[in-house]
């Protein structure tokens, strides 16, 4: 099955995974909330990835105090159907509900408890905020959990999103609170380097060239 994501990073980043490929931390960590285990991401859409490469420039600038340019990369995957985990499709986030409940009791079980609030700071959050943190770390140690033990090499899923930056119109609340519907963002997590057959740079800077 062919996939094709959109990546948005730094310039420099991205001559870099041109040139070496995409590095990233492959280490289960309890600590860690990435919102589909580690991996390479890649956004289904261009433009959401980027105003993702947007946002990494400018926050490079309020932290350096200089400026930074960002660049979308498109990149081409390529993997078998069963190696995908595809948790929009109901029969597949099923099949993790079910793993995550059982690791849990397997892992209960031989005495290791996770402890996902570790280093986490309730007075400075809000509860939402504390709890939120808690599941997203919990849905990240799960999913790497799985991919690892049953050889997943993509993850996939549409979040929504009730306010994101990204969404311009005036009228969005009127809009969401009168129509049902919100902002989607599918995401696509990749494990390996393995299986991103093409890449290339398709927006730099202010210049776009797809």
């Amino acid at each position: 099955m062919n996939i094709l994501g959109y990546h948005g990073t730094l310039s420099n980043y991205a001559k870099s995974i041109l040139q070496d490929g995409y590095k990233f931390n492959q280490k289960i960590n309890p600590e860690h909330d990435h919102w589909l285990g580690h991996g390479i991401y890649f956004y289904v859409h261009y433009e959401l990835a980027l105003w993702w490469g947007r946002t990494k420039s400018n926050a490079f600038k309020r932290k350096r105090g200089i400026g930074e340019g960002y660049s979308v990369i498109k990149s081409s995957i390529q993997c078998d159907k069963e190696k995908i985990l595809d948790l929009d499709n109901p029969i597949h986030l099923d099949g993790f509900f079910s793993y995550y409940k059982n690791k849990e009791l397997e892992l209960k079980k031989a005495g290791y408890i996770i402890d996902f609030t570790k280093g986490l700071d309730c007075q400075k959050y809000s509860e939402d905020n504390y709890h939120r943190i808690i599941r997203e770390r919990i849905r990240c140690t799960y999913l790497d959990f799985m991919k690892h033990e049953r050889n997943y090499e993509v993850v996939m899923y549409t979040f929504s999103k009730d306010d994101p930056s990204y969404a311009n119109s005036i009228h969005k609340y009127y809009g969401m609170a009168n129509t049902g519907l919100s902002y989607k963002e599918k995401q696509i997590c990749v494990t390996t380097n393995d299986i991103i057959i093409k890449s290339e740079i398709c927006f730099s800077h202010e210049e776009e060239i797809i």
